[in-house]
């Protein structure tokens, strides 16, 4: 899924998920640091110079911080793990719940005693997939070399 301005993204969450925005809370299109959520009364421009935090770019997509830090205005589409689906969620292993026939397949939130994790992806047959990236593994090519004495 892709928004081309705030107003789009605002849209989907309020039909998606029944979030709406508190006053004080404003969202803007920024020319390549995309969509960006902040609050007039609080300054952040010490953020690389910008305003608020990112809530959607069209490289990484929704900010699972973002949901992390909204989720608790949802009203639906939200999913309750218990603490084995929340230590695999953390884990980033896929999911797989028993739902009711109402939820339909898409985003949703996912939260643990009342505490937002993030999203997932709801597909067929209540499998629950995380659209993290994998994080690049490091290899490291040289020892560190031992000095002379060291190894008495």
């Amino acid at each position: 899924m892709e928004f081309e301005n705030a107003e789009q993204l605002k849209g989907y969450l309020s039909e998606r998920f029944g979030i709406t925005m508190p006053n004080e809370i404003r969202m803007k299109q920024t020319k390549s640091h995309g969509i960006r959520l902040y609050s007039p009364s609080v300054s952040t421009k010490h953020v690389f110079g910008l305003e608020g935090f990112m809530a959607y770019s069209k490289n990484t997509g929704l900010s699972p911080y973002f949901l992390q830090l909204i989720g608790h205005l949802a009203k639906k589409s939200i999913i309750a793990l218990n603490k084995r689906d929340a230590i695999d969620y953390a884990s980033g292993k896929p999911l797989k719940k028993k739902l009711s026939a109402q939820q339909e397949q898409g985003l949703v939130v996912l939260s643990y005693k009342n505490h937002i994790l993030g999203y997932g992806i709801l597909e067929g047959k209540g499998t629950i997939k995380f659209p993290m990236k994998e994080k690049i593994k490091r290899n490291l090519v040289n020892d560190v070399a031992t000095y002379p004495g060291r190894n008495l």
